[in-house]
């Protein structure tokens, strides 16, 4: 509101797109029946928000079925899963510190939790990290 009042509204814009972007994200992992798994998204995305990071997330509809994460999780996941998030994260913030608030990110869940992380600039891929459960952080 405060940009609106300044007669400001291109800023007020892009602060309204940010935010509808987390809540997008929120309301995708919210989507995914296992709370674990939900729960790492959840950090993980937050986390790229504090360094503002555009983000987005992408999985397969199968991935919302109750059904598919009894058959497709196991708990040992969990800690390897959550290294990976923080290695992509270490990743980002090595290579590029200074020029963040012009970068995004990409969250692809595959089938049975593989997981590809794209961090890009302008469209160009900076850094691709892939994750499988038997082969964790390539």
């Amino acid at each position: 509101m405060g940009y609106l009042q300044l007669n400001n509204p291109d800023k007020a814009l892009e602060y309204m797109r940010k935010a509808l972007q987390g809540i997008q994200n929120e309301q995708k992992i919210g989507q995914i029946s296992n709370d674990i798994l939900g729960a790492i998204l959840l950090g993980w995305v937050n986390r790229l928000r504090q360094q503002e990071i555009n983000t987005t997330i992408d999985y397969p509809e199968t991935m919302k079925e109750q059904g598919y994460w009894q058959d497709n999780w196991f708990d040992e996941y969990a800690e390897a899963f959550y290294g990976y998030t923080m290695e992509c994260m270490e990743s980002i913030d090595l290579e590029n510190s200074g020029l963040l608030k012009e970068c995004c990110a990409e969250i692809i869940l595959e089938g049975q939790l593989s997981c590809c992380f794209r961090f890009l600039r302008e469209g160009v891929r900076l850094r691709e990290i892939r994750f499988a459960p038997n082969n964790p952080g390539v």
